[in-house]
């Protein structure tokens, strides 16, 4: 992952003129009529999730200035053969592709990936630094360039040994209720009003096989991969682009879902060293993070016996703790009432959520 970061490698096109992705292409009434009818989607938590939603789904769209993409992945609520809602958060990659697109105007062009190539998928549930082609990360991460093929119907390139592709569009001037589903937390997301995706054209695999992450309570498939990627983003970048060179790991523990409790291990020089390694971490996203911990190099940071150890006997709440505030709460019901607006839950009050450095 590290190596990755540092030395991505670009994706090529294809010069298959029939790649696999596109062994069968489905359009127009067909889609309409049996569209996603076609795969067997699953209801991740029964009983509690309103209809079958895709886990293992990397959207992909692009920055409609720079025309750099993103692939992220992100629920897929099933709306009917032909349509799908999304849970856009501002602070997301695709919620600001989204946003830029609402401005100019028209709806933002998208593609599914479902059962792409494993690197892809590592890739899109990292917190890559916005900007940077996840594609290319993924190169890294596999050791060659991904090999893209272009959509039938929308100006995206997908990866061509992809399973299935579904294409479309993303409206910008309309929403509707998406959710509830079982997330990651082990919480149910609640309900809000969202965009949603209209698809166009479905290709696949003769025989194409429908991937899904199990992404309920922690530990999970969902949560121990979105911790390893995001251990390594935030390594790469606080080490050689924000002036940490002391720092020895960075622990995303799964127990946390691989997002809210972050441990920085550190070879101290100064006391200000470990007060900027936490305050760096911290800022990298405004929503990932919620415990940041800085232990010393002789502390295993992957056990949490051992941090538990080191809060209880090496530091003192009113010297060694500070609180931050204005912060956003990605899929966090201790913000806010689950009856209350989304944009609440995500930034309750005039002071957002907060975070400790301890």
């Amino acid at each position: 992952w590290n190596e990755a970061l540092k030395r991505p490698i670009a994706p090529v096109m294809t010069t298959n003129p029939n790649p696999p992705v596109h062994e069968v292409v489905h359009m127009g009434e067909e889609v309409r009529k049996s569209g996603l009818d076609m795969f067997p989607i699953p209801i991740s938590t029964p009983g509690f999730d309103v209809a079958p939603t895709i886990t293992c789904v990397n959207w992909v769209t692009k920055d409609v200035e720079t025309g750099i993409p993103n692939v992220g992945n992100y629920r897929a609520m099933v709306k009917a053969p032909d349509k799908l809602g999304i849970l856009v958060v501002p602070a997301q990659h695709v919620g600001i592709h989204w946003s830029k697109q609402r401005e100019k105007g028209g709806p933002l062009e998208a593609a599914i990936i479902i059962g792409g190539p494993p690197a892809v998928q590592m890739t899109a549930v990292a917190k890559v630094p916005y900007g940077i082609n996840e594609y290319a990360v993924a190169g890294a991460l596999l050791g060659r360039p991904i090999e893209l093929a272009r959509c039938k119907t929308v100006d995206l390139e997908v990866p061509a040994e992809a399973e299935i592709i579904l294409e479309g569009e993303i409206t910008t001037t309309e929403k509707e209720p998406e959710a509830p589903f079982g997330e990651f937390t082990g919480f149910i997301g609640e309900r809000s009003l969202q965009p949603f995706f209209k698809i166009k054209c479905i290709t696949h695999r003769k025989q194409p096989i429908f991937q899904v992450y199990i992404s309920q309570f922690p530990p999970s498939e969902s949560s121990k991969i979105r911790g390893i990627a995001n251990e390594a983003v935030y390594y790469g970048i606080l080490k050689n682009e924000c002036n940490v060179p002391f720092l020895k790991e960075v622990l995303f523990h799964e127990t946390a879902g691989g997002q809210n409790l972050v441990v920085l291990k550190l070879k101290r020089r100064l006391l200000a060293d470990p007060w900027q390694a936490l305050r760096l971490a911290s800022s990298l996203d405004t929503g990932f993070g919620k415990i940041f911990i800085a232990v010393d190099e002789d502390i295993d940071a992957g056990d949490l016996d051992a941090v538990m150890w080191a809060m209880a006997f090496r530091a003192q709440p009113h010297r060694d703790v500070e609180i931050i505030q204005r912060r956003v709460a990605h899929l966090d019901p201790s913000t806010a009432s689950p009856e209350a607006p989304l944009e609440e839950q995500i930034y309750p009050g005039m002071t957002g959520a907060s975070a400790i450095l301890i």
